[in-house]
């Protein structure tokens, strides 16, 4: 996605919205949930395990962790509800992303 950002009819306010919107997400991603399990949990970690770990089933690492996580009741509960805020949070700034990708179409159209 960067890359198309980067092309040269798109303007540079437009370009400097995507960077800074980009950094957010990463700098949200790598912040920390305020959950130790023996090490803070990043919000970036705990999407990759809920998500590899349970949902696609396709990393058995992170399966191995979030069943780990799910045996004790309370901390299912607040991790589940962390991995919920995040979701809404990151969805928000994708959203963003997208309103950006419709101006620079509607830009680009001469709309």
């Amino acid at each position: 996605m960067s890359k198309f950002f980067e092309e040269e009819h798109i303007k540079d306010e437009i370009k400097n919205k995507y960077e800074e919107a980009r950094v957010r997400l990463n700098e949200y991603l790598d912040g920390s949930t305020g959950i130790n399990v023996g090490k803070p949990v990043s919000r970036r970690n705990l999407l990759d395990t809920f998500i590899y770990g349970e949902l696609a089933h396709s990393n058995m690492q992170k399966k191995k962790v979030y069943d780990e996580w799910m045996r004790d009741e309370l901390l299912s509960i607040i991790l589940k509800n962390e991995f919920r805020l995040t979701l809404i949070n990151v969805v928000h700034i994708i959203s963003y992303i997208g309103d950006l990708c419709e101006e620079v179409v509607i830009v680009s159209k001469g709309i």
